[in-house]
């Protein structure tokens, strides 16, 4: 015998029903009948009682609340069943996790809480009250951020940026054939200007 499903929040078990609660505060996700918990007593029903003494657990294999066939249903000791969770919590989100909060996110009631939590919050995202140095200037700013507010702008961000040298690569001269360093996302063909220029006029000679 295994348990019939009559809805998202109801399965049914030997004579009994067994409810849930939506996912969310006050509800463990586990079905229940008011005094025992499905899982458990399905676990039972082909298995025997539980061990007396030594606290034990009845895990879900899979990791669905909703899942309570006896095949999907494992005994263990309540350490082991709290350390393997506490495992999988560390674990990044299943692609289902993902799919269902960026589903509810992106609904009608998403969308309002976002609303109502902005118009709530957003005056603190946008507040600059935190003093900060700029790391390349020097110049004294406010900003939003309480850290990593490193420089006073865009100008100063790029400027630092290209100081660094983080970003130069070897590159050959199309004129002279010499080696020079020049910036990765920047278009230079030439180490010079004067070699720009020589290689401008034979161009133009050549034509």
């Amino acid at each position: 015998m295994q348990p019939e499903v009559i809805s998202d929040t109801e399965q049914e078990f030997n004579g009994d029903t067994y409810t849930v609660k939506h996912i969310g505060r006050g509800s463990d996700g586990y079905f229940t009948n008011g005094r025992d918990k499905l899982h458990r007593i399905v676990w039972e029903y082909h298995n025997g009682h539980l061990p007396v003494g030594k606290a034990h657990h009845v895990h879900h294999i899979d990791g669905n609340k909703a899942n309570n066939n006896s095949g999907n249903l494992e005994l263990m000791s309540a350490s082991e069943h709290m350390r393997l969770h506490r495992l999988a919590d560390r674990q990044p989100l299943s692609q289902l996790a993902r799919d269902k909060a960026a589903e509810w996110h992106g609904s009608d009631k998403g969308v309002e809480w976002h609303k109502a939590h902005y118009e709530k919050h957003g005056h603190k995202l946008h507040a600059k009250t935190n003093d900060h140095n700029c790391k390349h200037c020097g110049k004294a700013f406010k900003s939003s951020r309480i850290k990593k507010a490193l420089f006073c702008g865009r100008t100063c961000k790029a400027a630092a940026r290209r100081a660094s040298g983080v970003d130069k690569v070897a590159k050959c001269c199309e004129n002279c054939g010499e080696t020079f360093m020049g910036e990765r996302f920047a278009e230079q063909r030439f180490c010079s200007r004067s070699c720009a220029s020589r290689a401008y006029w034979k161009a133009r000679k050549a034509e």
